[in-house]
């Protein structure tokens, strides 16, 4: 997958216009085309190229130094039609995400990342992917709390969630299902294991 960061050392753009960066025709500042030239078509157009590879669109930063985010991207060997079932993995550790790669691109589904709870549940929101993992142990919100509040919001709230932990404590099932997870996983488990649970609660296109 890739991730494309874009910053520059501009004068930033206002809070209350970065909803319309990635809108047709806008600019942050309507005086710059004027000054400058441009007709505000930048942003929208690659944004939909993300979207056309698999990506998830884009996001920027307001203040000075703007920073945009593009992604993520998939690449690499072999096509998925776009209309492939899409898991969304929220796991902030890399290998373990890498072997969740590793293992789906060998099948149909279309697979996007967080690293934490926080934009695990704004891409959730973005994407309403057809099925989540959920780490348990996540930074800055915890994936019994994301679990928590997608399952709170109506395009989430059926969405199957498969919690995973790294820890399996006495309780630590009953908290996950509590908070609306479907199905609990404790490592250490096979990839195999982890496919069939996948494949019984979203079967693969064919």
């Amino acid at each position: 997958m890739l991730r494309f960061r874009v910053s520059d050392t501009g004068i930033g753009i206002p809070a209350e216009r970065i909803g319309q960066l990635f809108t047709e025709f806008q600019q942050a500042d309507g005086t710059i085309a004027r000054e400058f030239g441009g007709t505000g078509l930048g942003l929208s157009i690659t944004k939909k190229f993300v979207e056309m590879h698999g990506g998830h669109g884009s996001r920027a930063r307001s203040g000075p130094g703007p920073l945009f985010f593009l992604g993520p991207v998939a690449h690499g060997g072999g096509s998925r039609p776009m209309s492939a079932k899409t898991i969304l993995y929220i796991e902030d550790n890399e290998v373990n995400r890498r072997i969740v790669q590793d293992l789906l691109k060998r099948t149909s589904y279309r697979l996007l990342e967080a690293t934490d709870g926080e934009s695990g549940i704004e891409i959730a929101r973005q994407e309403r992917p057809d099925l989540i993992l959920m780490d348990v142990q996540l930074p800055r919100v915890s994936g019994i709390e994301a679990t928590r509040t997608l399952r709170g919001e109506p395009a989430t709230a059926q969405t199957p969630i498969i919690a995973i932990t790294s820890f399996a404590l006495t309780g630590d099932e009953q908290k996950a299902r509590d908070a609306g997870a479907t199905a609990y996983l404790a490592k250490p488990f096979s990839p195999r294991d982890l496919l069939g649970l996948i494949r019984s609660l979203l079967p693969e296109d064919r």
